[in-house]
């Protein structure tokens, strides 16, 4: 039988530009695999835009910026677009070294990083990107999980050379981000705020299973 995996193209930064341009849909780049991101939910969307808005507050008289998806986050070396394999769009990230920012991409490691997980993209965000965050050295993951209600937080240890053990919180708990000493992340307010719809999206997402 015909060897499946010698067929599988692998992609680079240049092909996913095209392809982006050619299809509308939003790509990532795991080690030059292509990774169709699924369309995100209204609470993906409020979430997104309240810790966004707590993060640009903290972060307005510092130098460390706050960016939201759709925005590559590019983890190469050197400018040679064709060798860039892994590109990835988080859906926050924190940024402290500005060099690293260009208009199209930030290219290094973030400092922070926040996936929202859906039932659809668990697994990436659980397993793939947490490797891919780890080996790069990104000091601080979180994962939140709106249907479960609970947030998972991994803090990159240097010595070890891997993310801690993970802690857990609830949702509507107020967590301290670590990275940056004084900045706390709190859901509670908006999810009083919200919940009919968080409620009718939970049935939806249950009825579609």
């Amino acid at each position: 039988m015909e060897n499946l995996a010698r067929k599988r193209k692998k992609h680079n930064y240049e092909d996913l530009e095209k392809i982006r341009s050619k299809t509308n849909e939003r790509y990532e780049l795991v080690n030059g695999d292509l990774h169709l991101m699924s369309s995100p939910r209204g609470i993906h969307q409020l979430l997104v835009l309240e810790i966004a808005g707590q993060l640009r507050e903290f972060f307005k008289d510092k130098k460390c910026m706050p960016f939201v998806a759709p925005l590559d986050v590019v983890f190469a070396k050197g400018n040679d677009k064709s060798k860039w394999n892994t590109v990835v769009q988080p859906d926050i990230f924190v940024v402290c070294d500005l060099d690293k920012y260009d208009k199209n991409y930030v290219k290094g490691s973030p400092d922070f990083i926040i996936e929202i997980a859906s039932p659809t993209n668990l697994v990436h965000d659980r397993f793939t990107k947490y490797s891919i965050y780890q080996r790069n050295k990104v000091k601080e993951y979180w994962i939140i999980e709106p249907n479960d209600k609970k947030i998972f937080t991994f803090l990159y240890s240097e010595e070890a050379e891997i993310y801690s053990e993970g802690k857990e919180y609830e949702i509507t708990d107020e967590i301290p981000v670590t990275t940056f000493k004084g900045l706390k992340i709190s859901l509670a307010d908006f999810y009083k705020k919200n919940q009919e719809w968080v409620i009718k999206e939970e049935q939806e997402e249950y009825e579609n299973k």
